[in-house]
């Protein structure tokens, strides 16, 4: 079992840039974590590339939605991990305030996983990634 921590940010500066192809806009910003933070535990699920996703707010998904979701997603792609997921996501970064709860959840998530257990991955597609995910996950 994991159980890590992923903080909040606030975005000190912010310049929104060009729209990318897709979708997403680029942007400048110069961000601060601070020490709110949303609890995450991950555990293996007997099931092969199966992902269970849990939290203590109705207002959180937890399917396909999730960033959280789609970023173990990105990262079966580009790598072989195919273990299956229990992850509990318990908050207290408030969803939608503006503080890059659901963007931290995600990177924290694929940084625990490459971690824990070795996954061969490039830098390159790790920020590659993140940055499918969202402009400010790979902060």
């Amino acid at each position: 079992m994991l159980k890590i921590e992923s903080p909040a940010k606030l975005n000190l500066v912010l310049e929104v840039l060009g729209k990318r192809p897709d979708g997403f806009h680029e942007i400048r910003s110069v961000m601060q974590t601070i020490d709110l933070c949303d609890e995450i535990i991950i555990e293996e699920h007997p099931a092969s590339n199966h992902i269970e996703l849990h939290t203590d707010k109705m207002a959180c998904p937890v399917d396909e939605k999730n960033l959280v979701w789609f970023a173990v997603q990105l990262l079966r792609e580009k790598t072989s991990f195919d273990k299956g997921l229990q992850i509990t996501i318990n908050k207290h970064i408030p969803i939608g305030g503006g503080l890059g709860g659901g963007s931290s959840n995600s990177g924290t998530v694929i940084l625990a996983l490459v971690h824990n257990y070795a996954l061969k991955i490039s830098d390159a597609d790790l920020w590659r990634i993140a940055g499918r995910i969202g402009s400010d996950v790979a902060f």
